[in-house]
This record gives C-alpha cells, sequence and structure tokens, in this order.
C-alpha cells in the first residue's frame, strides 16, 4: 500500500507541475479512463497538497453541506478517522524523500 500511495503521490505532484497539460499525459489518461482527450483537456484541475493530506476541516465542511441539501443517506458525522491511515502517508512521504 505504502509503494502504490507513493506512485500516486509522485504522479500527483508531475500533474501540479503542469502535467495535466502534457498531450502525452492526457493521452495516457484517455487510454486508461476511456475519456477523450479534448473532455480531459476542459476538467478544472483539482488542487490538493502536495503530501496527500486531507483537509478534514473541507470534508467536515462539505458534508455539512451535503446534509443540508438533503443528499446524504447516513445520520451524524462519517468517521473518516477510522480509516484515513495517516501513518500509510507519512511512510509514502519519507519514501519518496529518499527517491527524488
Amino acid at each position: 500500500m505504502t509503494k502504490f500511495l507513493a506512485a500516486y503521490l509522485k504522479a500527483a505532484r508531475q500533474l501540479d507541475e503542469g502535467g495535466w497539460k502534457d498531450p502525452r499525459v492526457l493521452d495516457i489518461v484517455a487510454r486508461y479512463t476511456g475519456g477523450q482527450v479534448a473532455v480531459l483537456r476542459d476538467i478544472s484541475y483539482t488542487i490538493r497538497p502536495a503530501d496527500g493530506a486531507i483537509d478534514m476541516a473541507s470534508v467536515r465542511e462539505q458534508e455539512q453541506f451535503f446534509r443540508a441539501q438533503g443528499t446524504l443517506d447516513y445520520k451524524g458525522n462519517a468517521n473518516i478517522d477510522a480509516v484515513y491511515r495517516r501513518d500509510i502517508l507519512q511512510r509514502a512521504n519519507r519514501l519518496l524523500q529518499s527517491k527524488p
């Protein structure tokens, strides 16, 4: 899991550095997703922290928003901390630091 997450973070950082505008990257994403390059090019790019951390305050705000919209099927707050493995994220970041 750590190596997979490290690979994901490495790819995400490459996209952050302009990779999403690279025609070669768009071709690869289109091939593996079945999407069209023209459509992929128009997708708004999501910015996230380079270390892959989840902004829990933002998650809670989104949860409140969607609850107010009546679109959540569950009551109370989701127990994200029960499944979010910060230890794996930390190991993945250390792995990337050791292999520039």
